[in-house]
């Protein structure tokens, strides 16, 4: 009996420690959850294409082209998985950027025209990739 209630209290302070870190755990989520909204909120009232080309440059750990783009382009072209061969499809960057997926593929369709995005071949969904040789302009 006695080694039952010790069995008993020793479950008793697995569980409350595992609820201490759920809710640890969920304090956690919140506060980045603020800190995104509010750096979302500085971001957009950000105009500078030096300031997005600054953050995406220490991101992604590569130059990215800065004349005549603007700051989500550049946040787009910072984005490592367009290194690959492979490339990213459009949800890919819609997911990395919180941007909406008519702006996201048109923005897309505007970087490969000017020469900074290609259309990865036989791919669908459609995929971008930098073309082969460019690294980061």
């Amino acid at each position: 009996m006695i080694h039952d209630s010790e069995a008993q209290r020793a479950a008793a302070r697995q569980r409350a420690k595992e609820l201490a870190v759920a809710d640890a755990l969920v304090s956690v989520g919140r506060a980045l959850s603020l800190l995104g909204t509010r750096l979302s909120a500085v971001h957009d009232e950000d105009t500078g294409g030096e300031a997005a080309a600054a953050v995406g440059q220490a991101v992604a750990g590569a130059d990215v082209p800065r004349g005549g783009l603007g700051p989500r382009q550049l946040a787009v072209l910072a984005l490592g998985g367009l290194e690959s061969p492979a490339g990213l499809a459009a949800a890919d960057v819609e997911t990395a950027t919180g941007l909406k997926r008519p702006n996201v593929h048109k923005m897309l369709q505007r970087l490969t025209e000017l020469g900074h995005l290609e259309q990865v071949p036989d791919e669908r969904p459609a995929r971008w990739r930098r073309p082969f040789g460019v690294v980061g302009r």
